[in-house]
């Protein structure tokens, strides 16, 4: 997947994608209304965006009707960035240096769209559901919406998708967290299936930073994300050879992007990042290890393999996406 295909530089009319909609948006927006909203004070981003689940659910009509005005106001940017996916407005388009007619006639083609990821909560994904709906319905769009539940390991779950036989560890490095899986088949037949806990992500920060300073990151990094392998490699008593990671970045044939990210500063110091990683871990353990790098968007895109004009779009830190036509993602 290449940044072109971003969603974080479409613009609504004139309004970048990114300063309307993203979960840090959501959560400001509940501390900012606290109070309104009944809940008790906390620095936990997670605990603040369940929070509002707390008050949609709530029995005091004031409460309530603060949880329902935020999740309105967050489903209808959600419902114009579809609309303007399918149906640009000349600002939209002005605005998308990087995107031809071609980029736009072929969003045009999508049939379906699949959100997974941090915004999650069934309360808040039904409000989403019925403004989008609306939306279609005004502007007779023939659009399948759909959001996946509790999609915290779709990614991993998604790259077992890619193992056709042995003993393979899987890794889904977000912006948070890490998601791992102990996956091991023989043929067509699943063996064993082990999520494991997940870890913290680190050593993401990059904004504001001198590429000097993003250097020495990325070497944090990159020592950060061999010690999350082999760690889990001990844990699971792994012997096998295959580790496939899916990241929070764009990442082309082993290739990290090195324009923007947290993992983005690893492309500054390796070309093919893949082969640097399989080096690394091969000479820790003693045998080979092969490693192979997944656009997280596109890896979870494999559990939807089959399905046809299929986008996949993911809603976290940023929104992330891959698209499915009947045929594996490459």
């Amino acid at each position: 997947m290449l940044p072109v295909a971003s969603i974080n530089s479409v613009y609504i009319d004139d309004q970048l994608v990114g300063d309307l909609f993203r979960l840090e948006l959501i959560i400001k927006d509940i501390v900012a209304h606290q109070e309104e909203l009944g809940l008790s004070k906390t620095s936990d981003p997670k605990s603040i965006f369940e929070g509002l689940k707390d008050a949609l659910l709530s029995e005091d009509d004031q409460q309530k009707e603060m949880a329902y005005q935020i999740a309105h106001k967050y489903g209808t940017r959600l419902a114009n960035l579809l609309k303007t996916l399918k149906k640009p407005s000349a600002s939209s388009i002005e605005h998308r240096k990087n995107w031809t007619k071609e980029h736009w006639d072929y969003w045009k083609t999508i049939k379906k769209i699949v959100f997974v990821g941090g915004v999650s909560l069934p309360s808040l994904t039904k409000i989403f559901l019925e403004d989008i709906q609306q939306m279609l319905d005004k502007e007779q769009l023939n659009l399948e919406v759909s959001f996946i539940e509790g999609s915290v390991n779709l990614g991993t779950e998604a790259l077992s998708k890619t193992i056709e036989s042995g003993d393979a560890l899987l890794f889904d490095f977000g912006q948070t967290n890490i998601k791992r899986r102990h996956h091991s088949k023989d043929k067509d037949h699943v063996v064993f299936d082990m999520i494991l806990p997940c870890i913290p992500s680190k050593y993401l920060d990059y904004k504001t930073q001198s590429e000097e300073t993003l250097r020495k990151r990325a070497i944090l990094l990159d020592a950060y994300i061999q010690k999350v392998i082999l760690d889990t490699m001990e844990e699971t008593l792994f012997d096998g050879e295959i580790v496939h990671i899916a990241m929070a970045n764009y990442i082309y044939e082993g290739r990290i992007y090195p324009g923007r990210g947290g993992y983005a500063k690893l492309g500054l110091l390796f070309d093919q990042y893949d082969d640097h990683l399989s080096s690394k871990l091969s000479m820790r353990v003693g045998r080979k290890i092969k490693v192979r790098l997944f656009h997280d968007t596109t890896a979870v895109s494999y559990f939807f393999e089959g399905e046809k004009k299929t986008a996949v779009m993911s809603i976290g830190t940023a929104f992330g996406i891959a698209f499915v036509d009947g045929e594996r993602n490459a």
